[in-house]
């Protein structure tokens, strides 16, 4: 019989789980879960690590269950109720997760992450000017997050003030220039504003950066067509062509250009 680990074990092994699970390695991480575990008492860590596996196995349901378990065993860890508000959101329940996020609030005033949440869970439920207030926090407690920046913009945005979520956006990529999504938001909410000079702008320097997906070269088409500089559409198009061959919608917008 192989000899039970030692809690330095399980440590060593949780670590390897946790970056195995980050790796999209599923297959790998569940023998090793399974060894940590064995011997040892069950730790909020091990909970949390259990649940983001069943959920990379693609059991959703099984991994919000496995949540619901670790937070009645452990009702004043962070971390597991940040979990569960993220498997909450992702499952449409929107008001269990903005529970479980204010209860991250209350047990830690100070996460930025916790904020995030309750802001997006609130925003989801209607409820944009406290999602606002929130996700306003987290962005002053962590401005070089591009995700807590593209939700406050959201806010902003619903609440009717594009300005103020433009600023937002494009604050955010100079703080975090390589952040992609973030330039296509940025991009988006201009060209949704009929700013096409703008948007044309913040693209060229997406792609000037090396910041550039095949969305944002899509982007970059839209704005330059609304420019009347079709052409130079045409070769956007074609850019974003290369990098998303197989995309069904970058195909037909390039197709739709026609030749660059």
């Amino acid at each position: 019989m192989a000899p039970l680990p030692t809690a330095d074990d399980s440590s060593a092994l949780l670590r390897r789980v946790a970056a195995l699970i980050g790796q999209g390695r599923p297959g790998a991480a569940r023998p090793l879960l399974n060894a940590a575990r064995r011997g040892v008492p069950e730790t909020a860590e091990l909970l949390e690590l259990d649940a983001a596996l069943l959920d990379r196995e693609g059991r959703p349901a099984a991994a919000l269950a496995a949540l619901d378990r670790a937070v009645a065993a452990f009702p004043r860890a962070v971390s597991l109720r940040l979990a569960r508000a993220g498997a909450r959101g992702r499952a449409g329940n929107w008001a269990g997760a903005a529970a479980d996020a204010a209860e991250a609030v209350v047990l830690d005033p100070d996460c930025a992450r916790a904020k995030a949440l309750l802001g997006t869970a609130l925003l989801e439920r209607d409820r944009a000017p406290e999602a606002r207030a929130c996700l306003a926090e987290a962005v002053a407690a962590a401005p070089a997050d591009p995700g807590f920046r593209q939700a406050l913009a959201r806010a902003q945005d619903v609440l009717g003030d594009p300005d103020a979520a433009s600023r937002t956006l494009e604050d955010g990529i100079a703080a975090c220039p390589h952040a992609v999504a973030l330039r296509a938001a940025a991009i988006l909410l201009r060209l949704r504003r009929g700013q096409f000079a703008a948007a044309a702008d913040l693209a060229d320097a997406a792609r000037r950066a090396g910041a550039a997906d095949a969305r944002v070269f899509c982007l970059l088409g839209q704005a330059r067509t609304g420019l009347g500089r079709h052409a130079e559409a045409a070769e956007a198009y074609e850019d974003a062509r290369k990098l998303a061959a197989a995309d069904p919608q970058v195909r037909h917008l390039a197709a739709l250009a026609g030749p660059a």
